[in-house]
């Protein structure tokens, strides 16, 4: 609660500063996830994307939009302001924070909308399978859902359209199930065939656990 009232204050966010006693902010967890709701679009893309950072990928544990650690917050303002990002970055509703309950606790998960994204070719490589069953397991365990039914895709989804970008994340999950997890650490799926996809009517969203 102390780091909202020192950093607010001299932010675009200044308006929020008597918001911050009605928050029950009490953990590093609860900060982020107020983050998400309070800033602009951009500003949500670039904690997405320095959160989504390979390195950064340390646990399993859910939410993984809002790990415990960034190493480094990007600045991603020139990227963003590229004319072939792949947001809408006039649409509130291209990446938005919502809740659900679950065995009387509540799921916080993100909801993105990219104009294209990318999905791993099947089958899998011999590591790209062990690490998709890992995160099937994984996912399975918390949503209680079928292990044998359940289909994982890879998904990579980058900050700008153009080819060669350099800022993306990584997702595995259901397009069924529409629940999705920034992936732990593993460089076999950076090896993986992809297959482009374009989202022009908005009919794809993902939903980041």
């Amino acid at each position: 609660e102390d780091r909202f009232y020192a950093i607010l204050p001299h932010s675009k966010y200044k308006d929020k500063i008597n918001q911050v006693a009605h928050w029950n902010i009490t953990t590093l967890l609860s900060v982020k996830l107020k983050l998400f709701e309070i800033m602009d679009t951009k500003d949500k893309l670039t904690l997405l994307f320095s959160n989504g950072e390979r390195d950064n990928y340390a646990s399993n544990s859910l939410p993984t939009f809002a790990a415990p650690k960034i190493k480094c917050l990007f600045d991603l303002s020139d990227e963003l302001s590229h004319r072939s990002v792949n947001f809408d970055l006039n649409n509130k509703s291209t990446i938005s924070i919502h809740h659900r309950a679950h065995e009387s606790q509540l799921d916080y998960y993100l909801q993105l909308t990219p104009k294209k994204y990318s999905v791993s070719s099947k089958p899998h490589y011999k590591d790209t399978l062990g690490y998709t069953l890992l995160q099937q397991e994984i996912l399975c365990s918390h949503f209680q859902l079928d292990e044998h039914s359940l289909e994982i895709d890879i998904v990579r989804i980058d900050l700008n359209e153009s080819s060669g970008n350099c800022y993306s994340i990584y997702l595995t999950g259901s397009f069924l199930e529409n629940i999705w997890m920034l992936p732990l650490s593993d460089t076999s799926i950076l090896d993986c065939t992809w297959n482009d996809y374009h989202n022009d009517d908005t009919v794809t969203v993902f939903n980041i656990y």
